[in-house]
């Protein structure tokens, strides 16, 4: 029953619930059911479109430096890697270079002829080297001709050192001595002989960038001294000497040179002498293409003349390296000094009116050029010489030739060629022929026309057996004899042969002959050559 009454107050609640929310809502349509009208078909007219303009806005673009830091710590790692290895080729490999540092040589030969010869030289790490050579070398033929005797003796230490990556000082220190026998072979008895002794000692040092510089610059510096002692007229020669050159690249076609040497020689004989000179060739080299030009001047500016011409070099290679032509004029420069001319004919009077220069000034040209197989040069020009140096007879007791200075001019003609005909086989020659035109002296004494000579040199068993011949021909020429009468030499033609065999690697033997057709030619009047001669000894290399 009270069940029943509950469902009764229920149903009623939710029937005054309904019926307050449908009063709430009010019609605004004002539309009776009978005025709703429903319309099926309808037309609609779109307006046209137009296009709206519309500018965009760029946003600006900031940007901020960023920076960062990184802290890297390395981790050591340890790589394994094989071995590397070298595989052989399809052709075969080469044998390992073999060099050696030094040489021994050492023999005896007819005409009681000892020789010996010895060098060394050592590199350290491409930063330091040194070097040291020795020669000596006599003769002693009087039992064949009075008072035919000579010995040689040469010394040579170098060292060369790179300072700071890019600069190498050197140094040089050098010794000659020789020893010649002055006599008359026409007047003298057994006693009547001078013996001279030429003792020369130089030093020199120097410096010189390797490659070049920040600066687009290549320069060096040396400076030295010498001096030479002449015992039997009791001479002595001192002589100091600075010499630089530097060199300044503007482009890689375009560089400037200037060299210049100073030097001082002081004579002590029977009067004191001196001569100091000042030389310089300043001049440009310009590259145009494969042409390539020297353009400047050398100059001399002396104690005794003053002279100037110009230094010229044009070169074209026609066909790559194998025919250049070239054409220029340069002026070149010997000083007579008592070592230079002691150097050249060992039997002069050292008592000299005056210490000078020969100056020649030269144009010339000519052609050269290299193959695989062939090397060759051939230049002819004129030379005009002021004071060229001449020698003649000149005796009371014993044999000197005095010398003699005479302006000449000449035509020249100079070359020399070599040639592998086959792999182990070469020929080579060299020519020199002048016709010398002169101002005072009647001929040009001493000195011949023309000299030729010609060499073959070959090689077998892997290098083992080394052989060579040489032949020298030189054209007679005109002295003076002890009654003053101008005559003719003989004709020279000397043959000289050299071989050598190294049965063992660093062990060989050697033979040589000189003057072997014996020639009686007599390169200064009064003194004859050394007639045949057969040495033979061992050499080694270490």
């Amino acid at each position: 029953m009270k069940s029943n009454h509950k469902f009764i107050y229920i149903f009623s609640v939710l029937i005054s619930f309904l019926h307050s929310d449908l009063s709430a809502q009010k019609d605004t349509s004002k539309l009776e059911f009978n005025q709703i009208e429903v319309v099926k078909n309808f037309e609609v007219k779109l307006k046209d479109a137009e296009r709206i303009k519309v500018d965009p806005v760029l946003v600006p673009n900031t940007s901020e430096k960023v920076s960062y830091s990184y802290s890297v710590t390395p981790v050591p790692v340890d790589i394994k890697y094989a071995d590397p290895e070298i595989k052989a080729l399809a052709m075969p490999t080469d044998d390992p270079a073999d060099y050696n540092n030094g040489f021994a040589r050492a023999g005896f030969g007819s005409r009681k002829s000892p020789f010996a010869e010895a060098g060394y030289h050592k590199v350290r790490k491409d930063i330091f080297d040194w070097g040291v050579y020795g020669k000596y070398f006599a003769v002693n033929d009087r039992d064949r001709i009075l008072n035919h005797k000579m010995t040689d003796i040469d010394l040579r230490l170098n060292g060369n050192y790179v300072w700071k990556n890019n600069l190498i000082l050197s140094a040089d220190f050098n010794n000659s001595f020789k020893k010649r026998y002055l006599w008359n072979e026409n007047v003298s008895i057994d006693s009547l002989f001078e013996v001279r002794d030429i003792n020369k000692v130089g030093l020199h040092a120097g410096i010189q960038n390797i490659s070049l510089s920040k600066y687009k610059l290549n320069y060096k510096a040396t400076a030295g001294f010498s001096t030479t002692n002449v015992s039997d007229q009791n001479t002595l020669e001192q002589s100091l000497f600075i010499d630089g050159q530097i060199e300044k690249h503007r482009t890689d076609r375009l560089a400037f040179v200037i060299n210049v040497r100073m030097e001082g020689f002081f004579l002590k004989s029977e009067k004191l002498k001196s001569l100091f000179n000042l030389k310089t060739s300043p001049h440009f080299i310009l590259r145009f293409g494969k042409f390539k030009s020297v353009l400047g001047a050398s100059a001399l500016i002396a104690s005794d003349k003053i002279t100037i011409f110009p230094k010229v070099d044009l070169s074209y290679p026609v066909y790559k390296d194998h025919v250049q032509i070239f054409i220029g004029s340069d002026q070149k420069t010997f000083t007579n000094s008592i070592y230079n001319l002691l150097s050249i004919n060992p039997f002069m009077n050292t008592n000299l009116n005056k210490l000078s220069n020969s100056v020649a000034n030269e144009i010339y040209g000519g052609v050269k050029g290299e193959f695989s197989f062939l090397t060759y040069q051939c230049n002819v020009g004129y030379k005009d010489v002021r004071d060229q140096l001449f020698f003649n007879f000149d005796s009371i007791d014993v044999v000197r030739h005095k010398a003699f200075f005479d302006n000449t001019r000449f035509f020249f003609l100079e070359g020399n060629l070599e040639f592998r005909i086959l792999q182990n086989v070469t020929l080579g020659g060299r020519i020199n022929i002048n016709n010398f035109k002169m101002d005072t002296l009647r001929a040009p004494f001493h000195t011949p026309d023309f000299v030729i000579s010609g060499w073959v040199k070959s090689s077998f068993l892997d290098n083992k057996v080394r052989l060579s011949f040489t032949t020298t021909a030189m054209d007679k020429y005109y002295y003076i004899d002890e009654n003053n009468a101008l005559k003719k030499s003989s004709f020279l033609l000397d043959v000289e042969a050299f071989a050598e065999y190294f049965p063992v690697r660093n062990v060989g033997i050697y033979l040589k002959g000189t003057n072997l057709i014996n020639s009686t030619f007599q390169r200064w009047y009064g003194y004859r050559n050394i007639g045949t001669q057969i040495s033979g000894g061992v050499m080694v290399t270490f």
